[in-house]
């Protein structure tokens, strides 16, 4: 009995380390040679039928697992991108993109694959405020979160309800937001936004009340407060990952 249940747990160790062995990734390297307009690439972008999207120095690239679509600027036709230095790529509602420039932002149309460079005129058909938009995420209910920045605020998005409802900045209470404009944020897996504001502050807002449930300062006292350009990123396990950009450089 013993010899047999010895040989069936060498199997069985056998097989998961078998299995293990096959669990492995493979990589492709894309650049200029297979159709990318420039090997910077300030963004990388998912959307959901598919398609990557990479920002670059040199356009705007749209991959489809085979081929490279580029959109650049062209100076005679105002439906193009007004640059072609691409530094950031949002989703946008009705599988639209906002795309950021050194020059202006951009809002692309997939329907007729044309770009609208008055990025004020599209937050009206949101019933959102004109603003310098800054960082814009979707949620895991498909809603839409825009941050401001001038102390703008951030406004929430529902795509089903079509309106939008706004987080104030003023007093460090659970109704308003710091008062410094929030660089970033994301969603854990209950849906609650983690928001990281550029003088260091972290806020949590309640996915249920839509308050501010937690706040955090121990990044803005390491900092001293300055004013920087914050990432942030909610992994599996709920711990939130922060990085920053020193002087434009990550």
């Amino acid at each position: 009995m013993i010899r047999r249940i010895l040989i069936f747990s060498i199997s069985w160790i056998c097989v998961f380390n078998l299995y293990a062995q096959q669990k492995t990734y493979q990589f492709t390297r894309l650049d200029v040679r297979q159709g990318l307009s420039h090997n910077q690439v300030n963004a990388i972008f998912r959307d959901s039928t598919g398609f990557v999207w990479f920002g670059t120095m040199s356009g705007l690239n749209r991959f489809d697992g085979y081929d490279f679509t580029v959109f650049r600027n062209d100076l005679n036709d105002s439906s193009t991108l007004s640059d072609n230095y691409v530094t950031r790529i949002f989703e946008l509602p009705e599988n639209r993109l906002w795309v950021a420039t050194r020059n202006g932002n951009n809002i692309y149309d997939p329907d007729t694959e044309s770009f609208l460079r008055n990025d004020q005129d599209y937050l009206s058909t949101l019933s959102l405020p004109g603003g310098a938009v800054s960082f814009i995420k979707k949620d895991k209910e498909g809603n839409f979160w825009f941050v401001y920045q001038n102390l703008g605020g951030v406004y929430k998005y529902s795509s089903k309800e079509h309106k939008p409802v706004r987080f104030s900045q003023g007093a460090a209470d659970g109704a308003n937001l710091d008062l410094s404009d929030v660089s970033a944020l994301d969603f854990d897996k209950q849906n609650n936004a983690w928001l990281v504001h550029r003088n260091g502050v972290v806020e949590r807002i309640d996915h249920q009340t839509g308050r501010i449930n937690w706040r955090g300062e121990k990044l803005k006292n390491v900092s001293g407060g300055k004013t920087e350009q914050y990432e942030i990123m909610v992994d599996g396990d709920g711990d939130c990952w922060i990085t920053v950009h020193l002087s434009g450089t990550p």
